[in-house]
């Protein structure tokens, strides 16, 4: 079903999204160090798709 629907979706002009993360119990099992380094990951990622938002928002206001 969820292929399906995903090919439907590509059909009418859907985009493929992907975010990856770390599950909670991957991170309990780190060492301190392993865990701070994914928290420094995760914030690196999070900071990046905020500012391909922010750029995409300006590119469509600019382009109204």
């Amino acid at each position: 079903l969820r292929e399906s629907l995903a090919r439907m979706e590509k059909a009418v002009g859907g985009k493929t999204f992907t975010k990856m993360f770390i599950p909670d119990d991957v991170k309990a099992k780190m060492s301190p160090a392993e865990r701070d380094a994914a928290l420094k990951m995760e914030a690196l990622m999070n900071t990046l798709a905020r500012r391909a938002k922010d750029r995409k928002e300006a590119k469509e206001k600019a382009g109204r």
